[in-house]
């Protein structure tokens, strides 16, 4: 029995909405503060309607206070609906502390989200006592709930900027290796068969660890803490290829730090894999993830050929990066057009001479 039948409202905070509303009237420049909230996500009508209407005027370049609000409100043919210009007032001589606008956000959002999961609870149980319903089909719907906390089911979930706030921002690339390796920027390191790019991406594995230059010439910026993936040539193949690079450094493998390794690859396609990696990445604190050889973690079955699923699998690392802000490196084979990889939004680290 959900909250509605037990005649309960959905999951709201009302003082919440008027704190977030309020604060932004009495300093409009709050709105920066607020993030991704959106008007849908209050719950009550008239807080979405003052919220539309305030977002509109502040990007109108229109200031915002309790009689410019009225106005518009009026003009909109709105104002009786949200409690006329009186609930304006009494919004703002409510608000606690307007600098805590965000932490007022944090909320909406929240009981948004619970929301969103009551909703899509209810309609998962709906489906899954459907006689015809597969228990598979129930499964995939489970896989909505993730949605709801990535905010994939939000219309405006994409970040604008103004002329003003892209002049403004410092958008500056940070590397980890100038010219190379740019951080928090999924990167491809591609080659032919059998042009060492495991051996390759090995180095680059120590030299991120260490500090040391790039294959002995090109600088890194600071060690950091790095994990490689490797599942095609197995541990023999990698101890030997680390052994040697370390040798030829005058190094002992078992005294590098910041520096793990497995033959495990994760699968693109399994969402339980991407949460593991997720936690993997956050509990380890990675800064830089190398996945060797990326056309074994993909699930290509008989749609191989096609990259726009490829595409749609490799997705989740950008959304990866995003969470996480670790820097993730994809090696690829790029002579078999069987195993494409889109370069449309990767950087391409670097491509083995044939």
């Amino acid at each position: 029995m959900t909250a509605q039948d037990n005649g309960q409202a959905p999951p709201n905070n009302a003082d919440a909405e008027s704190a977030v509303v309020g604060s932004i009237v009495l300093e409009n420049d709050r709105i920066a503060n607020v993030g991704r909230l959106r008007p849908a996500d209050f719950y009550g009508s008239h807080h979405r309607l003052l919220f539309a209407a305030i977002n509109d005027m502040i990007a109108a370049g229109t200031p915002v206070d309790a009689v410019t609000l009225g106005e518009e409100m009026e003009r909109r043919g709105q104002l009786e609906e949200i409690g006329g210009a009186g609930y304006i007032v009494e919004i703002l001589d409510s608000v606690p502390h307007s600098f805590n606008a965000d932490y007022y956000a944090k909320i909406v959002i929240e009981k948004t989200r619970l929301r969103r999961l009551t909703q899509l609870g209810r309609k998962i149980l709906d489906e899954a006592s459907d006689p015809a319903m597969t228990s598979e089909h129930v499964r995939e719907r489970l896989l909505d709930f993730d949605d709801v906390f990535r905010g994939d089911d939000q219309a405006d979930r994409f970040t604008w900027y103004t002329a003003k706030e892209l002049a403004a921002g410092d958008f500056k690339v940070a590397y980890h290796i100038p010219g190379i390796l740019a951080e928090k920027i999924p990167t491809i390191l591609s080659g032919a068969f059998k042009t060492l790019k495991t051996s390759i991406a090995a180095d680059l594995h120590l030299s991120l660890s260490t500090g040391d230059p790039f294959l002995g010439k090109f600088r890194v910026t600071r060690p950091c803490r790095t994990a490689f993936m490797s599942g095609e040539s197995g541990l023999s193949a990698l101890q030997s290829a680390y052994q040697r690079i370390c040798s030829q450094k005058g190094w002992s493998l078992d005294r590098v730090g910041n520096f793990i390794v497995t033959p495990d690859l994760p699968q693109l396609a399994d969402p339980s894999d991407l949460r593991n990696l997720e936690r993997f990445i956050e509990g380890e604190g990675i800064e830089v993830l190398l996945i060797d050889p990326v056309y074994l973690a993909l699930d290509l079955n008989d749609r191989e050929g096609s990259i726009f699923n490829v595409g749609r699998q490799l997705r989740p690392l950008g959304d990866l990066i995003s969470k996480t802000g670790c820097t993730i490196t994809i090696v690829h084979h790029n002579n078999n057009s069987k195993r494409c990889v889109p370069r449309d939004n990767f950087t391409v680290l670097a491509t083995s001479a044939g």
